[in-house]
């Protein structure tokens, strides 16, 4: 069995999930309403070593 204080960490792990994918998909919408992104274009200036995929490094790097 669970203890309660568990099911409230769990609670606000599930909370703070669902926020973040609630500012992540209002970012997404408004990314998608300008008309000169182009999300590959994006997608490839991120993977510098052009091997298909974004390793960690990779974002971290671009985000520097």
């Amino acid at each position: 069995m669970v203890s309660i204080q568990t099911q409230y960490r769990l609670a606000d792990l599930f909370k703070a999930i669902a926020e973040g994918e609630k500012q992540v998909e209002i970012i997404r919408q408004v990314l998608a309403e300008k008309s000169a992104f182009e999300p590959y274009a994006a997608f490839k200036r991120i993977d510098r070593s052009s091997n298909g995929y974004i390793t960690t490094y990779e974002l971290i790097d671009y985000l520097r």
